[in-house]
């Protein structure tokens, strides 16, 4: 189940049963069953990094109802994440320029007015 914009929304859970998520789910889906994209280093980080623990605790999200569907990053950061860096890099140096630009501006109109009086 894809959301839009899911980065933005950040929900926290606490005192439902797996159960009640999964109708939960059933219901914003519209689905027969409501799939999860889970992250597999995000979910090791919490519950331990053995592969026991991660299949259990998938395992367990399944018995629920839910179709989960393991997402596992390869051994290099997606480029996605990689390219965070460089469009900030690339963010600060167009900020830059633009600062330059700004001052030249100011200045080329200083002189006209200048000139022109």
């Amino acid at each position: 189940m894809g959301v839009n914009h899911a980065a933005q929304v950040l929900y926290s859970l606490s005192h439902l049963e797996r159960g009640d998520v999964a109708d939960i789910l059933h219901g914003l889906a519209y689905m027969e069953i409501s799939t999860v994209d889970v992250g597999c280093s995000n979910v090791c980080f919490k519950v331990g990094k053995s592969v026991a623990c991660l299949a259990s605790f998938l395992m367990r999200w399944a018995q629920a109802g839910l179709r989960i569907v393991p997402i596992c990053d390869g051994k290099v950061r997606p480029i996605s994440k990689q390219a965070t860096k460089k469009r900030r890099a690339d963010r600060d140096k167009n900020r830059i320029k633009a600062f330059i630009l700004r001052k030249n501006l100011r200045e080329l109109r200083r002189r006209v007015y200048c000139d022109a009086n």
